[in-house]
């Protein structure tokens, strides 16, 4: 019998002209089982470097032992669980102010199995898909699948940005999808705003023009990879019919695992018909549903990517000796610089909080190196009341106090629309501390605070609150070298002692680049946060009562300060 007749017709070529780069790892693979791993250098496969956050294999062991292996290792919808892909969505309506909910997420069997999913969904065989060359070298296959052909608009070699006046030359009725890497595989070129907003112009006038719809794909596996506070625009902020792949490869260093998803905006043209579909879809291909195991892990590891080593690189480098970790009803970065074992003898690293109160919004919480398990577990869980916030730390011998008090409504104590009640005005006696500064706020707020400060005769303390490495270290309060341990930090401040506070505004914040839209954006955090507290309430009441026990219903004693 004659070589290959068995094997499909569309097969021979891309068995023939497999990937250069697989072949690449195969040779590395063998060169390295002849002169030892260490003397081969294999710059083939995008195969991560360092080891998965050590938060990753505690989830893994924690998702084994806590959840019914009927249901964890069985069967869900094709689209996913739905309590991952409604944690999916907010963790992405935190970083990017969107407003997805489970709906617009399917998780998928990585980036890879989420275009194939996607272009499965839209492609018509004789459709065209474009692209900016150089491109990952996949896309032609994944588009050939479905009966696409790829069309590459050539690179501009200087810059490696697009060519528009191509790009737009290439665009006509068989157009159906433009995938864009951004950040770029192979060029590491990331496409700015501006780049992003031609693109989108173009597309959009493309649409209008020939009476079609055309889909923007943003394959994202590389978004974490940005650094020296270059930004990586959100795409689905920019045009309506867009698509969004991730990844999990690059980011938690778990190529192998395959776990991503795709986002698909309310804003896409027949949503709805296009979500089923897609769903569908993951099922017809054969992947049925993205690995259920590594759904659940990655649902606790969203925060994971927060690598707190480079943020301690950047302060040490501007000479300071330490820093309080304060996510937001989370504990996560913390712990995940814990588990990684690293230790500093001349930088001190903290545990904080930043607690989401349900009426009076953020504050700063610091609790004793003794506290239970269960008061920490609590203030994961945002929407406490803040009488009830502030009877759980202090009966933990903890201190608290509001964090950027004349900030944005519902978000900032002295902000919201309580202001005027006495409730509101009988909380005060019970801060140990105020923020006096934070680099994120601007100049009158902040002057605000210190005045909100004196009237509650407490001390101030100030922060970044950086959300970026661009933002680490311009906030800060110049305390003593004596303080090693949040023990010590709380003590210093249940003693009145008043640090100096001071630093540099960061004016490259969502409100500073949104303007006076930013009004529209407070009142939708205010319902995400009521919506969110709402959900939240079978397992924080739970909590709550744990809490209690544990604390072993201490009594508080409060400051009189008057």
């Amino acid at each position: 019998m004659e070589d290959n007749k068995m094997i499909a017709e569309s097969m021979k070529a891309l068995v023939k002209g497999s990937s250069v780069i697989r072949a690449m790892f195969e040779e590395g693979n063998r060169l390295a089982r002849i002169y030892g791993a260490e003397n081969v250098y294999d710059f083939s496969l995008g195969n991560p470097n360092v080891a998965a956050p050590a938060e990753v294999n505690q989830a893994i062991k924690d998702v084994v032992d806590e959840e019914d292996s009927v249901v964890l290792h069985g069967y869900m919808s094709n689209s996913g669980f739905e309590d991952v892909r409604e944690a999916v969505a907010q963790s992405l309506n935190k970083r990017f102010d969107t407003h997805f909910n489970s709906s617009n997420i399917v998780m998928t069997v990585g980036a890879a199995g989420g275009l194939n999913t996607i272009l499965k969904t839209i492609i018509n065989p004789g459709d065209e898909v474009l692209t900016f060359a150089p491109f990952f070298g996949e896309y032609r296959n994944y588009a050939s699948n479905f009966g696409a052909k790829l069309v590459a608009v050539s690179p501009d070699t200087s810059t490696f940005q697009p060519k528009f006046d191509e790009f737009e030359k290439l665009i006509n009725k068989n157009t159906k999808a433009v995938i864009i890497n951004n950040p770029n595989n192979p060029t590491g070129v990331v496409y700015s705003e501006e780049t992003i907003k031609k693109l989108a112009k173009i597309m959009e006038d493309k649409q209008k023009e020939l009476g079609i719809e055309i889909f923007l794909i943003a394959d994202e596996p590389y978004r974490e990879l940005a650094y020296d506070g270059v930004d990586v625009p959100y795409l689905t902020k920019y045009y309506d019919n867009t698509i969004v792949g991730y990844s999990y490869s690059k980011s938690l260093s778990l190529p192998g695992e395959r776990i991503g998803y795709l986002v698909i905006p309310d804003e896409v043209a027949d949503s709805a018909d296009m979500k089923a579909a897609a769903s569908v879809a993951t099922r017809i291909l054969g992947f049925v549903n993205a690995p259920s195991l590594q759904q659940k892990v990655i649902a606790r590891c969203l925060n994971a990517k927060v690598n707190i080593e480079d943020y301690i690189e950047i302060l040490r480098s501007k000479g300071f000796g330490g820093m309080l970790v304060t996510d937001h009803d989370s504990y996560g970065g913390y712990e995940a610089y814990v588990n990684s074992g690293k230790k500093y003898d001349d930088f001190v690293v903290l545990r904080g909080i930043e607690y989401d109160s349900l009426e009076f919004g953020h504050f700063i919480v610091i609790l004793p190196s003794d506290t239970p398990d269960e008061v920490y577990e609590l203030l994961r869980y945002k929407g406490l009341t803040l009488d009830k916030l502030i009877y759980i730390v202090h009966c933990s011998d903890g201190i608290l106090g509001p964090a950027h008090p004349y900030g944005e409504p519902f978000m900032s104590f002295a902000s919201t629309m309580y202001w005027n009640q006495p409730k509101q005005i009988a909380h005060m006696v019970h801060f140990d501390f105020v923020e006096g500064y934070n680099a994120c706020e601007s100049n009158k707020s902040n002057r605000y605070a210190r005045r909100f400060a004196s009237d509650c005769k407490v001390p101030l303390t100030a922060g970044s609150d950086a959300h970026g490495s661009d933002c680490v270290g311009l906030g800060y309060a110049l305390l003593p070298e004596t303080i090693r341990t949040v023990d010590d930090l709380i003590v210093y401040y249940k003693e009145e002692n008043h640090p100096k506070v001071g630093g540099t505004r960061y004016g490259h914040t969502t409100k500073d680049r949104i303007g006076s839209f930013n009004k529209v954006l407070v009142y939708m955090f205010y319902l995400y946060n009521k919506v969110g507290a709402m959900f939240k309430y079978p397992k924080r009441a739970k909590a709550f009562r744990n809490a209690l026990r544990a604390l072993n219903r201490r009594y508080i004693i409060f400051r009189d300060r008057n």
